[in-house]
């Protein structure tokens, strides 16, 4: 399987929350973020052809 490199910009308190949890559940942080993608579903497209509809806001605090 050929991987790529994810770049992302974080807060501070956050990357250290994903070290301590990946520390915890005994994971790699790139495990963790995996797992985390695995769970997100996939919208279907619309019938009209004008791409995706989501179902729901997703709100990010």
């Amino acid at each position: 399987m050929i991987k790529e490199r994810l770049s992302i910009r974080i807060a501070v308190s956050r990357l250290k929350k994903l070290r301590r949890i990946a520390k915890q559940k005994e994971k790699t942080m790139t495990q963790l973020v995996e797992d985390w993608i695995d769970t997100l579903k996939e919208e279907k497209p619309s019938s009209e052809g004008r791409g995706f509809r989501p179902s729901s806001l997703v709100k990010y605090k």
